[in-house]
């Protein structure tokens, strides 16, 4: 995590080079955190979650409600859909990935 500004941004380990879509289309992506511990509504805070690709564009979700996570917490993309991997590049040599469909 990190605060610029005004704006809390929290990282993952994925950029737009594996789901291009909410870059490229403007497609809403859900973010969910996995969470072992409950917070409740007043815990959430305005955030922005960012890709791993050095880019304006690599925003999964800009300025949402989100509950607080830490360092090696998971986030769950909920409508991530079935282009992801389709879609995906070795933009920025990233590498391979995992992906898993439920």
């Amino acid at each position: 995590m990190e605060r610029k500004r005004d704006t809390l941004f929290v990282s993952v380990n994925g950029g737009f080079n594996l789901h291009p879509e909410p870059a490229f289309y403007d497609l809403p992506c859900e973010p969910a955190p996995c969470l072992l511990r409950s917070r409740t509504q007043a815990d959430r805070q305005r955030t922005t979650i960012a890709g791993n690709i050095n880019e304006a564009l690599d925003l999964w979700r800009n300025d949402i409600a989100f509950a607080p996570v830490k360092e090696g917490d998971a986030i769950a993309f909920i409508n991530a859909g079935g282009y992801g991997s389709f879609m995906s590049s070795n933009h920025c040599m990233r590498g391979d990935f995992s992906e898993i469909a439920i």
